[in-house]
């Protein structure tokens, strides 16, 4: 993202007038650019480009008057070395075009109302402590420890990354809200209640007649349709909520309680954000499903969004979507379930059976996001109690 590649150029962007950027750009090329004396380092002299002077031994004795340009100040995340260049260089205070940048008593930054945690993996800030982990897949002994400790005893999807997860602590209420991969993965399993009704539409593509009919070595018949597990990975997994340890109570929303999508779109400064992958799988190279997370964090609330997609060549797509808001100081916590869907034929109706070839994956989700049928669109609130 652009705050990953280019995080000095992510933070001038927030600054207030076009004035501010331009003499706070001006002055620090001159001192990073123009200020440095040693312009040229270690060059190789020979006969075509002959050193014809003895090389000075005082230089390194001079003191350099650019010094006291180099001194760290308060550390803001996201440069290099800890090197504050907003507060070093782009100072609401005017500066003269002659200026030489030389901070030989640089003003202390102020205290923020939070703390980012090592290695940019979370952020403490309003009693909450936010944290996320992306890791690399998990290898067959991992996978094989999962399904004994878990019971998952279905086909586990090609990329299953089961270190990431996503946890929000709170620690005066007890209240946890995380997601993980295994927990997501469980919500593959089909639930059939009383009735006998599935939780999920299940659907089959064409070439599943030459699968059912497969055999093996000894001409055995190779059963590849299950009907406990759902083999495009489709998940009802919408987080986990817990108090104390304990799943936390959800109560249905009331029609004036609901995510504050106005205050989301404010474009107040975001302290901390994150993505993570719980799963993918190509499913037989008849299209891709996944499961992502993303969470931002500002000063008054934050915003975490799960994400299921799914989308089976020239057959189905499926958007759910989990999101969880707060505002802090604020005793309730906002979870919106909205699952959408569509098969071919629907699209068809519409006109839009393209987005099945066009749509390739979950980074052009709101494409379709119009398009698709709802199927279940809930809220919910949990109340955040201080001990």
């Amino acid at each position: 993202t652009f705050s990953e590649h280019s995080p000095l150029l992510f933070e001038v962007s927030k600054l207030r007038s076009w004035e501010t950027v331009f003499e706070g750009m001006l002055f620090m090329f001159k001192a990073e650019v123009l200020g440095k004396l040693p312009v040229v380092q270690h060059f190789v002299f020979g006969s075509n480009f002959p050193a014809t002077w003895e090389p000075s031994n005082t230089s390194a004795k001079t003191p350099n008057p650019f010094a006291m340009a180099e001194m760290q100040v308060s550390v803001v995340p996201g440069f290099p070395g800890g090197i504050d260049a907003i507060s070093k260089y782009f100072q609401p205070k005017k500066k003269s075009s002659r200026e030489i940048p030389i901070m030989s008593n640089p003003s202390p930054a102020k205290q923020s109302p939070y703390t980012l945690l090592p290695n940019n993996e979370g952020i403490d800030i309003h009693g909450w402590t936010f944290r996320m982990n992306s890791d690399r897949i998990a290898n067959d002994s991992e996978l094989q420890t999962i399904k004994d400790s878990e019971g998952l005893n279905f086909p586990f999807p090609e990329m299953f990354f089961s270190s990431n997860f996503l946890t929000c602590k709170h620690k005066d209420s007890g209240i946890t809200v995380g997601f993980n991969a295994v927990d997501a993965l469980r919500g593959c399993k089909i639930d059939i209640d009383d009735q006998g009704e599935i939780d999920r539409t299940t659907f089959k593509v064409k070439e599943h007649k030459q699968w059912e009919s497969r055999t093996d070595s000894n001409g055995k018949h190779i059963k590849t349709w299950r009907e406990d597990f759902d083999w495009t990975y489709t998940t009802t997994y919408a987080g986990t909520i817990k108090e104390h340890g304990k799943a936390a109570l959800k109560v249905p929303a009331q029609k004036d309680e609901g995510i504050d999508y106005d205050l989301l779109k404010r474009r107040d400064p975001i302290l901390w954000y994150g993505s993570t992958q719980l799963y993918e799988d190509d499913l037989f190279d008849h299209g891709d499903s996944s499961y992502n997370v993303k969470i931002r964090v500002m000063s008054n609330c934050f915003f975490i969004l799960g994400r299921m997609w799914l989308r089976v060549d020239d057959t189905f797509l499926r958007i759910f979507d989990t999101r969880v808001f707060h505002v802090f100081g604020t005793n309730k916590i906002i979870i919106e379930i909205k699952r959408q869907e569509a098969s071919r034929s629907d699209l068809v109706r519409m006109n839009s059976e393209n987005l099945l070839t066009e749509v390739r994956n979950c980074r052009k989700a709101e494409q379709v996001d119009t398009k698709l049928r709802v199927i279940k669109n809930e809220s919910f609130v949990v109340t955040v109690r201080r001990d």
